[in-house]
């Protein structure tokens, strides 16, 4: 999905969650996989862009099954490295996966988009939370342009998702 305005992220929310729930099945909600969240943090976000990033996140947990069996949330904020902020495992409600959103800083600094996409990769493992056979999905939050030194990493970056 790719939207042109962090405001189109309010109405993406639910095109997303259904393309996630499996289409033979009626659903309404996200049960089972492994999610990412990569925010952007870098100096190119307004602060009221980055709130709009965080209550994206919140609408994507508040439609989730939450829990060890069922979704799992991790995040990771970048600028001139990519942090993890949280793991798959670390947290096993919604109410506290929403306050660990809540509690996302920016970084501030230049936008190393394919860095971020090639460390959050790794964060599906098991060192890390994440489990076998359950669908894995990275959500790319950012405004778009990535810094020039970062750039030629960024189609094999997409390429090995």
């Amino acid at each position: 999905f790719f939207e042109d305005t962090f405001d189109s992220l309010s109405f993406l929310e639910k095109d997303l969650l259904f393309e996630i729930c499996n289409p033979k099945d009626p659903c309404k909600k996200t049960e089972v996989a492994d999610i990412i969240f990569v925010v952007d943090g870098s100096s190119s976000i307004t602060a009221d862009q980055f709130l709009i990033m965080q209550r994206f996140m919140e609408a994507v947990v508040n439609d989730s099954l939450v829990g060890r069996d069922h979704v799992q949330f991790g995040a990771v904020v970048y600028s001139n490295a990519p942090k993890q902020i949280f793991q798959l495992d670390k947290h096993s409600t919604k109410a506290d996966v929403r306050k660990a959103i809540s509690d996302l800083k920016r970084e501030r600094g230049k936008t190393y988009t394919a860095t971020a996409l090639i460390y959050t990769q790794q964060r599906f493992g098991l060192n890390y939370g994440g489990r076998h056979d359950v669908t894995k999905i990275l959500m790319l939050i950012t405004d778009g342009a990535t810094t020039l030194e970062d750039k030629p990493k960024l189609k094999n970056a997409t390429e090995s998702l």
